[in-house]
C-alpha cells in the first residue's frame, strides 16, 4: 500500500515594517524618525536613566580616539538630503540623558598585540587568545562597584581583520568561529552591553562626509 501524498502549494506574504514605540505614544517604523520626533519609549517611565556610563577595551590609543569621537557624537550630526541627522545624546534633547565617556577602561597592552600578531601563530589560536583577553577586561569592568552601562571595544584593524572569521574544518566539517558573536556571548555572561567600534569609525571625520563610510549621521545614529 502506498501513500499519495498532494504536492505543496507554497505562498508568500508581505509583512510590513512593524512600527516602533515611542515617548508620548508616538509610533513609527523609523527611529530616526521617531526618537528626534519624541525621544525612546523609556523617557516617559521613572526608571529612563539620566546619563550612560562608557566603558573602553582596547589598546590606549584606540581607547582615546574613541572617547573624542563619541564625545564629538553624543552632540549631533548634520544629516542632507537623503540621510536624517543626528538629534545627539544630551539631557536637553530628545534622549534626555547623557553620555558619559569619561568611564573606566580595561587596556589590551602592545605586548599583547605582538603576541597575536606572532609569526607562526595558528589563527585559531590566536582566535582563543584574543578572546581571553577581551573576556578577562570584562571581568575587571564588571567587578566595579559600579560599572558602565556599555562597554565599547575598539582594536586596531589589523587585529579585527585577522580574527573577524576563522574557518576550522575538522573531520570534513567546516566551523567558522566569528569574533562578533564570541565577544557578545561572554560579555552576556558577565552582564554586560557591548558594542565593537572599529578603527575607521572612530578615526571618521563626523563634519562632512568624505570617506567609503557610511554618512556621519548614520554612524553616529542608532
Amino acid at each position: 500500500m502506498s501513500l499519495s501524498l498532494k504536492p505543496p502549494r507554497p505562498s508568500v506574504q508581505w509583512l510590513g515594517e512593524p512600527d516602533l514605540a515611542f515617548a508620548g505614544g508616538l509610533t513609527h517604523i523609523d527611529p530616526k524618525v521617531g526618537i528626534p520626533a519624541s525621544g525612546p519609549w523609556s523617557r516617559d517611565h521613572a526608571n529612563h536613566p539620566a546619563s550612560v556610563t562608557a566603558g573602553f577595551i582596547g589598546t590606549a590609543e584606540r581607547i582615546a580616539t574613541a572617547r573624542a569621537w563619541l564625545a564629538r557624537a553624543a552632540e549631533g550630526v548634520d544629516g542632507d538630503d537623503e540621510h536624517h541627522p543626528f538629534c545627539g545624546f544630551q539631557l536637553t534633547g530628545p534622549f534626555a540623558s547623557q553620555l558619559r565617556t569619561n568611564g573606566p577602561e580595561a587596556k589590551i597592552t602592545a605586548g599583547d598585540i605582538r603576541d597575536l600578531t606572532a609569526e607562526g601563530l595558528k589563527k585559531l589560536d590566536g582566535f582563543n587568545h584574543l578572546l581571553g583577553l577581551i573576556d578577562d577586561r570584562l571581568a575587571q569592568l564588571a567587578s566595579l562597584d559600579a560599572p558602565p552601562t556599555i562597554v565599547f571595544i575598539t582594536l586596531p584593524t589589523e587585529i579585527v581583520k585577522r580574527y573577524r572569521a576563522v574557518h576550522q574544518v575538522k573531520r570534513g566539517v567546516e566551523t567558522v568561529w566569528n569574533l562578533r558573536a564570541g565577544i557578545k556571548a561572554r560579555a552576556m555572561q558577565r552582564g554586560l552591553r557591548t558594542q565593537l567600534l572599529q578603527q575607521e569609525t572612530i578615526e571618521s571625520d563626523l563634519e562632512s562626509h568624505t570617506s567609503e563610510l557610511d554618512h556621519p549621521a548614520d554612524r553616529a545614529g542608532p
